[in-house]
């Protein structure tokens, strides 16, 4: 094989390029196979616990619980009294002034 015309020529055992794209393939395949019984596995407990009644019970419970307290927040907020005690009743023509 010539290298960029210089008149050298190059010489290369196709041994090792052979061996390392090898290792190189079945790392990969390895790493992809792990990926997909792992996916798998997770999977499938993801769903044994989707189907259990006691975590769907205390799911619904801890929802209910999220609700109120942001119905909770949201009516405390817009219920709010300033900091310095006055209750404020602008309305938007106070403002623009």
């Amino acid at each position: 094989m010539r290298f960029f015309d210089t008149g050298q020529d190059v010489h290369f055992e196709p041994g090792p390029f052979f061996i390392a794209f090898t290792l190189v393939g079945l790392g990969s395949f390895l790493a992809f196979l792990g990926l997909v019984i792992g996916g798998m596995h997770s999977l499938r407990q993801g769903i044994n616990w989707a189907q259990d009644a006691e975590h769907r019970q205390l799911a619904k419970a801890k929802w209910s619980q999220v609700k109120t307290a942001s119905t909770a927040s949201a009516n405390a907020w817009k219920d709010a009294v300033p900091a310095d005690g006055s209750a404020s009743t602008a309305t938007a023509q106070d403002w623009s002034k």
